[in-house]
C-alpha cells in the first residue's frame, strides 16, 4: 500500500494537472492571524499549451475576487462541492481557468482571492497563534503540476517571524521569499517564538529554524543533518548544500516532508524517530518521490 500511494503521489506532482503548465508565481500574500484569513493578490505565468483551459486545484474556503489576463476578466469556475482531484489534498477544490478564444497559449494571469483558513486542520498544516504553516497540501496558492519559480512577499503582524522553502529575507515592512529554482511547492511558516541556528563550516551549511526545542536537541539534529548529508554525498554523489534548511515544527508526532534544500519535520524531542525520519527526508534530495 505505502510503494502505491508513494507511487500515485510521484505521477501526480510530476506532471501537470491536465498538461498545462504554471511557469512561475509573483504574489503578495497578507496573513491576518486574528481573523485566520489569507489575501493573496499577484500574477502567474501560464502556458495553455494547445488547451482552451487550465486546471488548478486551491483550497475550498477561498473566495475569489477576480481572475484576468490584462484588462481581461476570465472565465472560470470553481467548484467546491466535489472531491479534490489530489489525494495528498484532501480540502483542495478544482478551479478551472478558461483562455480567452484567440488569445496566447503563454500569457501573464492575475489573480486575487480571500482564504478562509478556521478549518485548516490535520497533517502538515497549521494556522494557529503558535504556528503557522501554508503549503502544497492545503493548496493556499493555485496548484498545478511541479516546475515552477515563485517570488512571494508576505506581510503579517509584527510579532512574527517568517520563514520558508525559498531564501527568505526581511524588509521594512515585509518579508520576502525567493524560489529561483524549479519546484512544486511555496511553503509558508511563521510564528512568534522562532528561534534559529546556523552549522556553518567548511563541508556544509545548515540553518535550523525551531520553536519548542530545547537548546540541546537543536544542536543534535543540526549534527545529525550534517552527518546523514555528508554521508549519503560519499555515497550517491554530490549536491547542492549552500543553502540547507530544517525546520523543527512544534508538535509532538506527524512526520515531515523535503522539498529541495528544504526539511519539516515535527517533534518536540530529539530521538531515534527524528533521527531515522531526518535520513528519510534528506535521502529525497537523492531519490524524490522514491519509496
Amino acid at each position: 500500500m505505502r510503494t502505491t500511494i508513494l507511487f500515485i503521489f510521484s505521477a501526480l506532482i510530476s506532471i501537470s494537472i491536465r498538461a498545462q503548465e504554471i511557469k512561475s508565481y509573483d504574489l503578495n500574500v497578507n496573513i491576518d492571524v486574528a481573523s485566520k484569513r489569507i489575501h493573496v493578490k499577484g500574477s502567474m505565468d501560464v502556458d495553455f499549451k494547445t488547451s482552451d483551459s487550465i486546471s488548478l486545484v486551491l483550497w475550498k474556503s477561498s473566495s475569489i475576487h477576480s481572475i484576468r489576463s490584462n484588462q481581461t476578466q476570465l472565465t472560470y469556475n470553481f467548484d467546491t462541492i466535489a472531491p479534490s482531484p489530489i489525494m495528498y489534498i484532501e480540502q483542495g477544490r478544482n478551479l478551472t481557468v478558461v483562455k480567452p478564444a484567440g488569445s496566447k497559449q503563454k500569457q501573464r494571469v492575475f489573480v486575487d482571492y480571500d482564504c478562509d483558513m478556521h478549518n485548516l486542520v490535520g497533517w502538515a498544516k497549521s494556522f494557529s497563534d503558535d504556528w503557522i504553516e501554508l503549503n502544497f497540501y492545503c493548496a493556499w496558492f493555485p496548484i498545478n503540476g511541479r516546475n515552477f519559480t515563485s517570488n512571494i512577499n508576505v506581510t503579517i503582524d509584527d510579532q512574527y517571524n517568517v520563514i520558508g522553502s525559498g531564501i527568505v529575507t526581511k524588509k521594512k515592512k515585509y518579508w520576502k521569499m525567493k524560489q529561483a529554482w524549479s519546484g512544486f511547492d511555496n511553503v509558508i511558516m511563521a510564528s512568534r517564538k522562532l528561534k534559529t541556528k546556523v552549522l556553518d563550516d567548511k563541508d556544509i551549511r545548515i540553518e535550523l529554524d525551531y520553536a519548542d526545542l530545547s537548546e540541546s536537541a537543536a544542536d543534535s539534529a543540526l549534527a545529525e543533518c550534517k552527518f546523514t548529508f555528508n554521508l549519503f554525498e560519499s555515497l550517491y554523489g554530490a549536491k547542492d548544500k549552500t543553502n540547507l534548511k530544517l525546520v523543527i515544527t512544534p508538535f509532538a508526532e506527524g512526520g515531515g516532508y523535503s522539498r529541495k534544500n528544504f526539511i519539516s519535520w515535527r517533534t518536540k524531542k530529539f530521538n531515534f524517530d527524528t533521527r531515522c525520519g531526518l535520513s528519510h527526508e534528506i535521502g529525497h534530495f537523492w531519490w524524490s518521490g522514491a519509496n
